[in-house]
């Protein structure tokens, strides 16, 4: 018996066009298969497969069984769930189509370079109650999503008081949207439950898409590239989904337009590791970012919101703010003290303050509040002092 062959990867027919690889996935470490037609995938995911109740292949020809993925989707029984999911898999090309998902327990993936396209006005992706049942489970890998109708979604959740829409969540994974309409959504959601969007590309969307979420009791945002403009809503005053918590959240995106938050009487949000432009808030709920860059921020109404270790434009107005450091310069003109006025409520007094100055004497800390702090010399001086506040606890 001979010693077996050891080889990083083989290419098929390395002379033909396009590239047939057969290799190591980097970040599974599974074995992975490549061509031009059906892009990569791995033994993992072809032995998942089995695992599945269900498997409905789309595709323009055999061996494909539906030539359309309304109707792929439109075959899953009632009885899929989550513990036994249907597996849609959809082979390379474009589906002019406008999707209706009623169904539960539906991964839907594909073999390829896959793009769904609205053929007219509407939603491209809609999620809804059907007349038997509810996707309270629905995940879809690595799709493209387009919509170029104005004020029209590439993917559109649809609940109401008490839905079950969405309940064990709904996930896009490594999906791009793009929604190139005026005012385009590319994900638009009322009154659901739990929706976690993890990695893709938006950025060919409109600069003025708006990614809208509406009364849902959680939403995650991660690893997405190209975000623009995000409005957020939750008031425990109007009808809830079948969950009734609100929690939002924001990882590793970068967002080239605006965050707009309206949390009233319930909710919470927080955006780790972002870049986005400015974040408005308003409500009187928390928002905490961490390790992000901002342009400028609005605290309104009575919202507490928190920045640790964050970089941001100017700060404003009526509800308060906590950060780990902020800096400014008061000048002095003839005078002994000055009173700084913070430009948002500190939420307490748990600050330090610590005065710079190019003269010999020291600068006293006095009276600090949580809207001012007074910096006093022993006498009269005309100079500028800067400082900087730094605070431990939030």
């Amino acid at each position: 018996m001979s010693d077996p062959l050891l080889v990083d990867q083989i290419q098929i027919e390395p002379g033909s066009t396009g590239t047939r690889l057969i290799s190591k996935d980097s970040s599974t470490t599974a074995l992975s298969l490549s061509d031009p037609v059906s892009g990569d995938l791995t033994l993992a995911d072809m032995v998942g497969l089995q695992k599945t109740g269900s498997l409905y292949f789309v595709g323009a020809t055999a061996p494909a069984t539906y030539t359309t993925i309304q109707a792929a989707l439109d075959a899953v029984p009632v009885s899929s769930s989550k513990t036994t999911p249907s597996l849609v898999l959809v082979s390379p090309g474009v589906y002019s189509e406008a999707l209706t998902v009623e169904k539960d327990g539906i991964i839907l993936t594909s073999l390829g370079a896959v793009t769904i396209k609205a053929p007219s006005a509407g939603s491209t992706i809609t999620f809804q109650q059907g007349g038997s049942s509810t996707p309270k489970y629905f995940r879809m890998e690595s799709i493209r999503v387009e919509n170029e109708y104005d004020g029209e979604a590439c993917v559109e959740l649809v609940g109401g008081s008490a839905s079950e829409v969405a309940e064990e969540w709904i996930e896009l994974i490594n999906c791009d949207l793009v929604a190139t309409g005026i005012g385009g959504y590319p994900v638009s959601a009322a009154t659901v439950n739990k929706i976690r969007i993890q990695g893709g590309n938006w950025s060919e969307s409109s600069s003025n898409s708006l990614l809208y979420i509406e009364q849902a009791a959680e939403l995650l945002v991660s690893g997405v590239a190209g975000i623009y403009n995000s409005q957020l809503i939750y008031d425990q005053a109007n009808p809830a989904p079948s969950i009734a918590t609100s929690t939002y959240r924001y990882e590793n995106c970068r967002m080239t337009g605006n965050v707009l938050v309206t949390l009233t009487t319930l909710g919470a949000l927080e955006i780790s590791n972002c870049v986005l432009a400015n974040l408005t808030c308003n409500g009187d709920r928390i928002v905490t970012a961490n390790s992000s860059v901002m342009d400028d921020v609005v605290v309104n109404g009575t919202v507490a919101a928190s920045l640790r270790n964050c970089v941001r434009g100017t700060v404003s107005g009526a509800g308060t703010l906590a950060e780990s450091t902020q800096t400014g310069t008061v000048a002095f003109a003839a005078s002994s003290s000055e009173t700084v006025t913070h430009a948002v409520e500190q939420p307490d007094t748990n600050y330090q303050v610590f005065p710079e100055t190019e003269l010999t004497e020291s600068v006293a800390v006095q009276s600090k509040t949580t809207t001012t702090f007074v910096l006093a010399f022993s006498g009269a001086q005309t100079t500028s002092v800067g400082y900087t506040i730094v605070r431990t606890q939030f």
